[in-house]
Formats: C-alpha cells, structure tokens, sequence
C-alpha cells in the first residue's frame, strides 16, 4: 500500500496531476494508448483542494476501487472511505470517487483499482504519468 501525503505532493501536482499505473497487454513496446491508466487528479482552490479518483481502460472494464484518505488538520482529523463497483467503456475517463480536503490539512491517500484478478496501485508516485 503506497500513501500519497497531499499537503507534500501538492507543488509537484500543480494544475493538472494525474499520477497513474499501466498495466501493458503483454507486449513489450506497448504504447501508452493501449494501456491501463488510473490517478489522482488534484485541483486547488480558496483553500480546499479537491482530489478525483480516475480511471483510463483500453478496452471495456469491470472492477472495483477503493480510495482511502486519512487527513488532519487545525479543524480535526477526517477518515474518508470510498469504493465500490465500477463500469468503463474503452478509453473514457472515468471519475471513481470525488473529496474535498482543506489544503492545510496533512492527508495520506490510498487509492486501488482492481479489475480481471489483478490489484493496481493508483497512488504509485514513481508511476506518474508524463
């Protein structure tokens, strides 16, 4: 389980940020078109950052997620859990779960995608995508 700590991460995911995973289709120079893609996308503003969990397929896709978020801050300490089912067509990006945070606050996030027996990790950093 890797933990993206928000209030550390938000320089580096300035504007739009989507950290992702890809899974390639067991071909070694697979483009990045026909891969799995699934991230975090942050958006900042008055105060609040808001944070999407979203999915990329290239091919039709059934699975569940999970997004987990520990935060706190002046106000308090928050425990937000998000999951479920999910359905996405072939290259629609799918927003999987939506929180608003205080951007002062110090957040840890886990988000998981699981789909055809295999779990990715979402909050990967060192798989950003570029």
């Amino acid at each position: 389980m890797t933990k993206l700590n928000i209030r550390l991460a938000l320089p580096a995911l300035a504007g739009l940020a989507i950290l992702g995973f890809a899974v390639t289709s067991g071909q070694a120079d697979t483009a990045n078109a026909d891969q799995l893609r699934c991230g975090l996308e942050t958006t900042t503003s008055n105060g609040t950052v808001a944070l999407e969990a979203r999915l990329v397929s290239p091919t039709d896709l059934s699975g569940t997620y999970r997004l987990s978020i520990i935060s706190s801050g002046p106000s308090g300490r928050s425990n937000i859990n998000q999951g479920g089912g999910f359905s996405a067509r072939a290259n629609e990006d799918v927003v999987l779960g939506r929180v608003s945070l205080n951007s002062n606050a110090k957040s840890n996030v886990d988000f998981e995608v699981s789909a055809n027996g295999a779990t990715i990790d979402c909050t990967d950093s060192a798989n950003q995508l570029r």
